[in-house]
């Protein structure tokens, strides 16, 4: 690139950087939100870096890196062009390939990876930036980072069995090139990736590749068995079939015919046998309930903490008395309805008590909402108890006592004419708003993370899963809290429990009507199609909805409106196989990946030995 085009992008990005950042303060100073505002911004900042170091790139090769980058975010919900998915990792294999033919191990793969992802997460998640810049950034350029480390693994791996690069080597100078162990190595290295992702403390897993199909539920019935872990399968399979026709049609210029069938039967197949699961899935039929759901459309960062519970609970009820009836069995208020403080004192909480008097006027009513609570473990103690969760927090008295306590993002149900109130406590933590992952080894960030507005001491939670039984003994739901949508092993833990339905309770607004609450709603219907349950979804300013067991949505409602809807459900007790084995492909695609890496690990000892 000449130094005029180079000077001129620095400008350009420098200039769109400084205006949405302007915009950004502005909107910031009058307590309004960004909107879109962050997408300019973070992909500006991006593309400055990349035109600073430009040099460091092969030109070709950084063009098509970029293109994967795009191709995986056009492919993303809420964009309908789903299809993209499956030649999004296309351009970036033949990025592998070039550099490795190439003979020369200094080019690397590792920041033409990167590229690519940046592009995906910040084209895809960068409505994150919206709740805080610097967390949102931050998550945007370290997933990126986490996502380049199963593809370089797997460029290595490709090395070790590539003839021509094994030679220049003096490595493995015997062994022959093998498509399927190598290529079997790039999908179990993403797909044990994808899951080491699901269930470690940093999880932001998001943009895992099954999750693409929410878009067109109709396409993935078949997740009832796999779980969206059968999607990541596919769309690799799929991207690894293109990239052979691409390589045997330009590079080897050899007929790609027997590939071209194989890829048209591997796309159409598993549409044709989703269609015949749900007309078999049509057919069964279970007992219904009645259901009012509200929206009471409070903005969580400059509006819902502000307004005194009193109010916030008259606009509760009054919205609620809009559709509730003597036929009503369950009412559900969104995450973080109101403030019921100490758990052990529900009892005497007056919004609680509130209400009670509410739901006792109609004698099958339950109400499902999300809460913000308390436990005090000790008060004014002298020393510690021992056994205190890792959560618990401490507070000096400043009279040589303490007191230790812990927070919850939690729910409750409120039964008519039944006293007790189940609490569960939200267990899948947001990181960084809602705990500092692995806060023993990560204790100096907590200065960081208080500033930024996390929680520094994290929120309590519980080791399983817990349903809301009615007062018949006959239903149950599964009280599932915003984040913890996302994961599909996590749900089946509810409807172990006895869930036949799924209230999620969240608060989306904090990322605005940007994509980032579409696409939350849309993997709701996800768990919808794994575990055929019903979801009903109760939205603090939206979207709330009803998706039956299809993952088809219903009666959805307007972002930033005030709301309320009745609908009926089904409810199901019976457990899918997906239910019942949780991610047994994710597991599958990480033990692999531990043999691959483990073999890699001696076959690079053993060249280090030969060296010598």
């Amino acid at each position: 690139m000449s130094s005029k085009y180079k000077f001129s992008g620095i400008a350009l990005c420098l200039f769109i950087i400084a205006i949405s950042g302007f915009r950004m303060y502005q909107l910031m100073e009058s307590q309004r939100l960004w909107g879109y505002w962050t997408l300019p911004f973070i992909a500006a900042i991006w593309a400055l870096i990349v035109l600073i170091f430009e040099k460091r790139y092969n030109k070709r090769w950084l063009l098509l890196s970029t293109l994967s980058g795009v191709l995986l975010t056009l492919g993303f919900p809420n964009s309908p062009m789903t299809p993209l998915m499956f030649v999004g990792f296309v351009p970036l294999l033949m990025v592998e390939k070039e550099v490795l033919d190439s003979g020369n191990k200094h080019h690397g793969i590792l920041k033409y990876a990167y590229n690519a992802f940046v592009i995906w997460n910040v084209g895809a998640t960068w409505w994150v930036g919206n709740a805080g810049l610097l967390p949102g950034m931050i998550a945007n350029f370290l997933n990126a980072f986490f996502m380049c480390l199963p593809f370089w693994f797997f460029h290595k791996i490709n090395g070790l069995i590539n003839p021509n690069w094994a030679v220049q080597e003096g490595i493995l100078k015997t062994v022959k090139a093998d498509n399927i162990l190598k290529y079997l190595a790039f999908i179990a290295l993403w797909v044990g990736f994808e899951y080491g992702h699901l269930n470690w403390e940093i999880s932001w897993t998001w943009l895992t590749l099954g999750n693409a199909f929410a878009e067109y539920p109709s396409w993935i019935q078949w997740y009832e068995y796999t779980g969206v872990f059968g999607g990541t399968l596919w769309i690799l399979l799929l991207n690894v079939l293109i990239f052979k026709i691409v390589e045997a049609t330009f590079y080897k210029k050899e007929n790609a015919q027997r590939l071209v069938i194989q890829l048209v039967a591997g796309f159409f197949l598993p549409i044709l046998i989703s269609v015949l699961i749900k007309l078999s899935v049509a057919n069964a039929e279970n007992s219904r309930i009645n259901v009012v759901v509200v929206q009471p459309n409070y903005e969580p960062n400059y509006e819902k903490f502000d307004v005194p519970d009193n109010i916030q609970l008259q606009k509760y009820l009054r919205l609620a008395a809009q559709k509730v009836d003597s036929t009503t069995d369950y009412l559900v208020f969104p995450e973080t309805s109101f403030d019921l403080r100490n758990c052990d004192q529900f009892s005497t909480n007056v919004v609680a008590n509130e209400l009670k008097n509410f739901v006792n006027r109609f004698p099958k009513l339950h109400l499902v909402l999300g809460i913000d609570a308390f436990k005090i473990y000790a008060q004014y103690a002298a020393q510690k108890p021992a056994n205190l969760p890792p959560s618990v927090r401490e507070y000096d008295n400043r009279d040589g006592t303490f007191t230790y306590w812990e927070f919850y993002n939690a729910a409750t149900q409120i039964t008519s004419g039944v006293d007790s109130m189940p609490l569960y406590k939200k267990s899948k933590l947001v990181p960084g708003p809602e705990n500092l992952p692995y806060g023993n080894w990560l204790g100096f960030l907590k200065p960081l993370f208080k500033k930024f507005g996390g929680t520094v001491g994290g929120l309590g939670g519980q080791s399983t899963r817990a349903a809301f039984w009615n007062k018949d003994g006959e239903h149950a739901v599964a009280p599932v809290i915003c984040y913890e949508s996302i994961y599909g092993d996590f749900c089946t833990g509810y409807v172990r429990e006895g869930a036949q339905a799924i209230f999620v309770v969240t608060n989306d607004g904090w990322w605005d009507n940007t994509p980032g609450y579409v696409q939350h709603l849309q993997f709701a219907q996800l768990r919808a199609i794994e575990l055929r349950r019903a979801v009903v979804r109760s939205a603090n300013t939206g979207a709330s909805c009803f998706i039956n067991k299809n993952g088809e949505i219903e009666q959805q409602t307007a972002y930033g409106k005030d709301a309320v809807i009745k609908g009926t459900i089904e409810m199901n007790k019976n457990l899918t196989v997906y239910a019942r084995l949780g991610d047994v492909l994710g597991r599958s695609g990480a033990w692999i990946s531990v043999g691959f890496l483990l073999g890699f690990g001696i076959l690079f000892l053993q060249k280090k030995f030969e060296t010598k």
